[in-house]
């Protein structure tokens, strides 16, 4: 096999000086006209046979950069002259697929299948002795019919499929990208609404895509930009642009309509919690016939229904806000989504005329603050900063001191207690703001109103608790304890710590979410050692678990300890337990 021969060609007057214009086996350079040009030759050793061919073949037309949009006809039109002589034909050829010859001049060829894309044309003369010259390439490009957004491609109806190709296509100037793309393509559609509903938009291979409003690039207004299935709200006689950006490739977009529609409840409607509430539908005939209608708050199905007209009842509406948004199937199978509706579905203590009335001297009930809101007139009244709050009333049976709490997973809502029966005249007895229980002294048959509120951020469930004080609050009333084999509760809930107690009152458990709370608190149980038992000396661990937490004397034993003489529980919203153990102290005890 035979070593190529390569050549170089050059500038300059001296070896030192050369500066390169072309190289290859073959070379070919663009000359111009009273230039010297330096070449060299190298490979292996023997005689060369050295060839050169200047070509005065050009294409006079398209110009270099030329844009054509695809189906027109594009005009070819190469030139000679004496250089390359005066008989013979023109190939003209686009790559090194030939697009056709002319025998004789003038060498004129109209391409009418232009295929997408970028194209590098060249123009090949032929002379009567067989001597090929070519002219230098011209690089156009052929772009989608509708490229430009003054071209975009009209399409009517609710339900279309069209395809299109991003291949040739270009963005212009002053057009702005989708956002997340950095494609430098677009191709538009212009559709026109034939009625209100749901519009929803995808492509086959999941291009980039917007919908805006406007009749120019200049006063475009995106009403959605997505990657993938995108919907938006039409409105019937609106007139949208669509454009897509993607890889140079064929796609296939696909534009649905839907009329289905929510017809109540009405978006922004509120209600009280515990409604049964009913949802209904309506359509027009572009949706077709349907088969069955499915409901959903967010993405959780309420309901399926297969009956005309369609409608659901949700019984017990619990309290908060909810997105409603329902999927009809027609009989061709075909799946038509409507807009969701917000609602707001407020506790039924929301307003201090419907206060839930608490009965007793020891309570514990269950609330919300989900979809609470705050009333006008009310204490503190600040809606701008989503402040939200729930009532109740309670009047006293009795006269003494009670202990009022509030608990919950997030930080608790304040509390805030008053007396008088309407709310322009309400008289504050205490408040709270913090994780601590609130005592505070009632008077027996006075009614006393309960607000409990939250601002900043959402409210949700809690407990609000309201008894009296612990009858052990002191070392003095201590309650005995006979049986060491049964669980003992008890409740420090409003208790007081004793100036003399031990308890470590800097203490601070910490629950979910980092934040704690001050073990100041404590009321006492005692019981002797069993009476084999003789302790050497006596000591007291203290520890805090999560609400609800039961113990029972054995099981503390495997825990902590082989010597246990005593446990005591006590369950609010942490539990304390406190070991009373005999003989050598385990741990960080505290003797007493």
């Amino acid at each position: 096999m035979a070593l190529p021969i390569y050549v170089g060609i050059y500038l300059g007057t001296s070896v030192t000086s050369l500066t390169g214009v072309a190289g290859g086996s073959p070379a070919a350079f663009e000359a111009v006209a009273g230039t010297t040009y330096a070449i060299a030759v190298t490979g292996p050793e023997g005689d060369v046979a050295l060839e050169l061919v200047l070509s005065t073949v050009r294409l006079v037309s398209p110009v270099n950069g030329a844009r054509f949009i695809v189906g027109s006809p594009i005009r070819l039109t190469a030139s000679t002259t004496r250089n390359d002589g005066s008989v013979g034909q023109m190939q003209f050829r686009d790559g090194s697929q030939s697009l056709g010859v002319v025998s004789k001049p003038p060498y004129v060829l109209v391409w009418t299948n232009a295929p997408l894309g970028g194209r590098s044309i060249t123009a090949i003369f032929t002379d009567e002795k067989g001597r090929t010259r070519g002219s230098p390439p011209t690089s156009i490009t052929v772009t989608p019919i509708n490229d430009d957004f003054a071209n975009r491609t009209v399409i009517t109806g609710s339900d279309i499929t069209v395809s299109s190709s991003l291949t040739g296509a270009n963005s212009q100037p002053g057009e702005r990208a989708i956002p997340g793309t950095s494609w430098d393509n677009s191709i538009w559609w212009s559709w026109t609404a034939p009625a209100s509903g749901l519009a929803t938009i995808w492509f086959s291979n999941a291009q980039y895509f917007g919908v805006y409003l406007g009749d120019s690039l200049s006063n475009l207004v995106p009403v959605i930009t997505a990657w993938g299935p995108g919907t938006f709200a039409a409105v019937a006689g609106a007139t949208y642009s669509i454009k897509a950006e993607s890889w140079p490739e064929d796609l296939v977009l696909r534009l649905m309509l839907s009329t289905l529609q929510i017809t109540s409840p009405t978006n922004g409607a509120q209600f009280t919690g515990g409604t049964n509430l009913e949802i209904t539908v309506g359509s027009t005939v572009l949706d077709g016939t349907f088969q069955q209608v499915a409901y959903f708050e967010n993405s959780v199905l309420l309901g399926v229904i297969t009956n005309a007209p369609f409608s659901l009842v949700w019984s017990n509406v619990p309290s908060g806000q909810f997105a409603i948004s329902a999927v009809a199937t027609t009989t061709e199978g075909v799946a038509h989504g409507s807009p969701a509706i917000s609602i707001t579905v407020v506790p039924p203590n929301d307003y201090f005329s419907n206060r839930i009335t608490l009965l007793g001297s020891s309570i514990a009930v269950s609330g919300s603050m989900a979809g609470a809101t705050s009333e006008p007139g009310e204490p503190g009244y600040l809606p701008a900063n989503g402040a939200q709050s729930v009532w109740y009333s309670w009047i006293a049976p009795k006269s003494g001191r009670f202990v009022l709490g509030v608990t919950s997973w997030g930080y608790p809502p304040a509390v805030a207690f008053y007396t008088a029966d309407d709310l322009a005249h309400l008289s504050l007895v205490a408040s709270n703001n913090s994780w601590a229980a609130m005592a505070f002294t009632a008077v027996a048959g006075t009614a006393y109103q309960i607000m409990v509120k939250k601002a900043d951020e959402p409210g949700g469930p809690f407990t609000l608790s309201l008894q009296t004080l612990p009858s052990n609050d002191n070392f003095a009333q201590r309650i005995p304890i006979t049986n060491l084999n049964a669980q003992v509760a008890a409740n420090n809930l409003g208790a007081t710590g004793n100036p003399v107690s031990r308890i470590a009152r800097s203490a601070t458990a910490t629950r979910s979410g980092g934040r704690g709370w001050p073990l100041g608190q404590g009321a006492w149980l005692s019981t002797a050692p069993p009476p084999a038992f003789t302790p050497s000396s006596t000591f007291i661990r203290e520890q805090a678990f999560p609400i609800s937490t039961r113990f029972s004397p054995s099981r503390a034993v495997q825990v902590i300890a082989s010597k246990i003489c005593s446990l005591m529980s006590l369950r609010v919203s942490f539990i304390k337990l406190r070991w009373i153990g005999c003989g050598t102290p385990i741990g960080p005890w505290h003797s007493v």
